[in-house]
């Protein structure tokens, strides 16, 4: 016998759970961007969600899950700018430097990400966020590798291999940019991260400097 789900104000129960943990989500983010992760509290965090303190616990185990979580959405909603605006370009040089141009903007004009890029030093859990961001996008490159390499003989390992290599490293370059340990005007910045980032992937592809 199948037992029909109660409906409340026309939504199921599944519904209304995955708005009060979107709810949480948004208001863990903005107690994040306002005061920094260390000031999250399951407590503020209701409070801010108008939620009690039970409806926390259907959706995440304790504050780090949720930090977790609100990294995880900024890392997929950067990965998926940056790939949309790559698949736009039409050769492997252009598509480069519309990553890096596209990975600059959101680093510097979206606070999510510049956060990500800023605090990530003096804060363990922003470490963590940062670590699934790179780790998305390498994954994101990994699934796409034809469009932005020449891969042609590469075997799965070594596909994965470069695309490691290409976000860590850009990722540290950009980041030093951003924090002033590398003193490089932006389009500087931007054509050197290119021109690593077609190189990692493809050396033979790389620009004579």
């Amino acid at each position: 016998m199948t037992t029909k789900q109660r409906r409340y104000g026309g939504k199921s129960g599944e519904e209304r759970k995955a708005e009060r943990r979107e709810r949480l989500l948004s208001a863990g983010l903005d107690i994040v961007l306002d005061r920094g992760a260390a000031k999250l509290t399951v407590t503020g965090v209701c409070q801010a969600a108008g939620l009690s303190e039970r409806y926390f616990y259907e959706s995440f185990k304790d504050r780090t899950t949720l930090l977790d979580a609100i990294f995880a959405g900024i890392a997929q909603s950067g990965v998926t700018a940056i790939i949309e605006a790559a698949l736009e370009a039409n050769t492997p040089e252009s598509r480069a430097r519309t990553v890096v141009t596209k990975l600059v903007e959101l680093m510097l004009d979206d606070e999510r990400l510049s956060l990500v890029a800023r605090d990530f030093r003096t804060d363990e859990t922003v470490m963590r966020g940062r670590a699934a961001t790179a780790h998305r996008l390498a994954v994101a490159f990994e699934e796409h590798a034809a469009v932005f390499w020449e891969i042609d003989g590469a075997t799965p390992t070594e596909i994965r291999a470069r695309a490691l290599a290409a976000v860590g490293g850009l990722a540290d370059l950009l980041v030093a940019w951003q924090v002033g340990d590398l003193e490089l005007e932006r389009g500087e910045a931007i054509a050197i991260a290119s021109g690593f980032l077609l190189a990692a992937g493809n050396p033979a592809k790389a620009p004579a400097r």
